[in-house]
């Protein structure tokens, strides 16, 4: 291949897609068992919920005039200030990976430069030892903490640029009730609270035909998931029940679900971004590493917007190094 992208998110899906169109020919590896990221979907109780971003609702051009194909094509329809995908927000990743090459569940642990190329270790199912994959451009779209964990791993120092970025994280709880929601505001999907550990609650199942099952899904506030970092992520219980009481605080038929899940964000909100689309690393002999994502916000576009450029910034450098 001639560029391996670490990470398929909506930034590394975006890079492979336009170095895919240019004529080069790229691979994606990812730790997940899907892809998208946080365009997440969780399939559960014979319906799903949204529990990565809350709305789609571009403001970078080249993501509406993008938005506006995926309305063409039936994944979005009109939801809230936005858009939504009423089969999941991970049918919008799906549709714009889909002639991308990608190795699901590829935990990559290791870079080694060998000679012009790097060598891409990477920890994968049933086997015992990292499998090696080996390319001469590499770009890492994951979280920029992350990248920094793998480049010290991979015995490299020069990773100041990454450990500058700061992220907040976000507690989701996805509750799941038998028939109507009684109490949410009448032709409203979402409710921003105040004064409360939720940041923002959304009506899941109104993006969806009327037949479907009830779904609510609560993202915390920043403040309020920083105190579960020291919890491990599958002992989430009592944060999970306290913003489920929160909810009910305000709207009381949110206090007995038949069903939840919760998951942290680690790296949910970008707290201290990267000003440039991009960084380049100079690594060794091999040439140099590409870094981006939406941690990086050089003109004021964040979330999807800046992954969104990030990803065509990203494919414009390499373009110029591939020639």
């Amino acid at each position: 291949m001639d560029v391996t992208i670490i990470g398929a998110g909506l930034a590394g899906i975006t890079c492979a897609r336009a170095l895919q169109t240019a004529g080069h020919r790229v691979v994606l590896l990812d730790k997940s068992r899907g892809v998208g990221g946080r365009i997440a979907t969780r399939r559960l109780h014979g319906t799903h919920a949204d529990h990565g971003f809350r709305v789609w609702a571009p403001q970078h051009p080249g993501l509406q005039t993008l938005t506006q194909e995926l309305v063409t094509e039936g994944i979005l329809q009109s939801w809230a200030a936005g858009y939504a995908a009423k089969d999941g927000g991970n049918a919008i990743a799906k549709y714009l990976a889909a002639d991308l090459t990608i190795r699901r569940q590829h935990r990559v642990v290791r870079l080694e430069p060998v000679g012009p190329t790097w060598r891409i270790w990477s920890a994968v199912p049933e086997t015992e030892e990292p499998q090696p994959l080996e390319s001469p451009h590499v770009v890492l779209t994951i979280p920029a903490p992350q990248a920094a964990d793998l480049l010290e791993a991979s015995g490299y120092a020069e990773i100041a640029p990454l450990r500058a970025v700061e992220y907040a994280p976000c507690v989701t709880v996805m509750a799941g009730y038998h028939g109507a929601m009684a109490g949410w505001p009448a032709h409203q999907q979402t409710v921003s609270p105040s004064n409360s550990p939720l940041l923002w609650m959304g009506l899941d199942s109104s993006k969806r035909d009327a037949a479907a099952p009830t779904v609510v899904v609560m993202h915390s506030t920043a403040a309020f998931a920083t105190q579960t970092l020291a919890t491990d992520r599958n002992q989430l219980q009592p944060a999970a029940t306290e913003l489920i009481q929160a909810a009910a605080a305000l709207i009381p038929g949110l206090a007995t679900p038949d069903w939840w899940q919760v998951h942290r964000w680690r790296y949910a909100f970008v707290t201290h971004p990267c000003l440039q689309p991009f960084v380049l690393l100079p690594m060794h002999s091999a040439h140099p590493l590409l870094c981006g994502g939406d941690w990086c916000q050089p003109n004021g576009f964040k979330n999807l917007d800046a992954a969104y450029q990030s990803g065509l910034q990203l494919a414009q450098q390499l373009g110029r190094q591939l020639g």
